[in-house]
């Protein structure tokens, strides 16, 4: 799925996703694959899986496209 980050607190370590079917999606620091590129800024296209979670959905094996 892919999706364009939406905002994220580096302090916190976590933020959020909009899908492409405009779908909000949660994703922690420990989800991005290519931890080099955390810097995750508003409107960066990102490619994820879906993981259910207790608390709804969660993005998963969460990549910074090009």
């Amino acid at each position: 799925m892919q999706g364009k980050v939406k905002w994220y607190d580096n302090g916190r370590g976590f933020g959020v996703i909009e899908t492409e079917k405009g779908e909000e999606v949660i994703f922690t620091r420990v989800a991005v694959e290519n931890a080099g590129r955390i810097s995750q800024r508003a409107k960066e296209a990102v490619e994820f899986d879906i993981k259910k979670v207790p608390r709804g959905k969660e993005a998963a094996n969460l990549h910074v496209l090009s």
